[in-house]
Formats: C-alpha cells, structure tokens, sequence
C-alpha cells in the first residue's frame, strides 16, 4: 500500500475517533465564513481540514472545500495536487443525519489517480486507483476486498441545490432520471 493511502487511512481515523470520542456542541456551530464552496463551514469541517493538512501536506498541495487553495511548498511533488472535502455532508453531520464522511483524491500532472471516500458512520474506506481497482479497507488499513471492474453507467449521483437548477431537474424528470433533493431548515 502506499504512503499516501496509509496517510490518508490515519487522517480518516483520526477523524472518526475524534467524532466518536471528544466531540463538543462547539463542533456543531459554523464559523461564520463561506468555505472555498461557497458554503459556511461548520467547525468540524474546519478541525476535519486541519487533521487532513497534518497527514497529507508532505504529498502536495491542497484544494480544501473550506479554505481553498494550501501551497504546501513541497519541491519533490508540485505536480501533486490533494482534493479534499474533509467533512463531506457537513449540513447531514449538523442535522445528526448518518450520511457523512470524507472524499480525497489525488491528482498528478493534471489526471486524479486515486480517489478514496470514507464512510464516517461506519468506519469504512473505499479506494478507487488509476487502473480501475477498488478496494476497501477498515480504519486500521486492513484490506476488507480488493475488485477490478468496470462501471458500465452510474447508478447514483448527488445533486445539491437542484432548487436553484429548476430547468436541469425537469430534464432530468423527462429523461425519467431519479434524483433526490433535500431541503435544509
């Protein structure tokens, strides 16, 4: 496995013990600035984003979903960039929605070639590489199932703020396309 994924497995666990163990109602407040996103970043987006920094500046820069672009003046790989949501589904984590996690990925000369998503409800990591495998490990790096296969057509995606897109949504209805739309309060 490497280093960049054996980081990033850390960061994860960092940030699901730090959220099943020491977490405060401060956690849950915003900070009062937009995120990079253009969304306001909660807190725990925030200690999310500085966890990820510690782990994984040595390989790149970063694009954080929160504050944007970190020059992390590595000479070794500035043609790495790091691509990190580092509480992704802050407004389901708020709400005490269990549909959370993180997603990072790893570009190279301009091509991602890892991608990796965990689930912060369960523990679990998924890893996707440049040559189509996917595995899946627990937070102690322990390889759960490893596959190569192709995806012929996605089954889901996400689409936030479809409310402000009312044109893209009826497309989508005539193309008789599922998607869900959630409303925050």
């Amino acid at each position: 496995m490497n280093a960049f994924i054996v980081e990033c497995i850390k960061a994860n666990k960092e940030i699901y013990n730090y959220i099943n163990q020491e977490l405060t109602a401060e956690d849950f407040q915003y900070h009062g600035s937009l995120g990079e996103g253009g969304d306001k970043s909660l807190n725990m987006d925030l200690k999310a984003e500085s966890i990820f920094i510690k782990y994984l500046s040595s390989f790149g820069n970063i694009y954080s979903e929160e504050i944007g672009y970190i020059k992390t003046n590595n000479k070794n790989q500035k043609n790495n960039t790091i691509i990190i949501d580092p509480l992704d589904g802050s407004n389901n984590f708020a709400s005490s929605h269990p549909y959370y996690g993180t997603s990072v990925a790893l570009e190279c000369d301009g091509k991602v070639i890892i991608g990796i998503v965990c689930n912060l409800i369960n523990g679990s990591i998924i890893i996707r590489d440049e040559n189509n495998i996917l595995n899946r490990y627990d937070l102690d790096a322990n390889l759960l199932k490893s596959e190569n296969f192709e995806y012929s057509q996605s089954k889901i995606g996400i689409f936030e703020r479809s409310y402000a897109y009312p044109n893209l949504c009826l497309k989508l209805h005539d193309n008789k396309l599922k998607f869900n739309s959630y409303t925050l309060i």
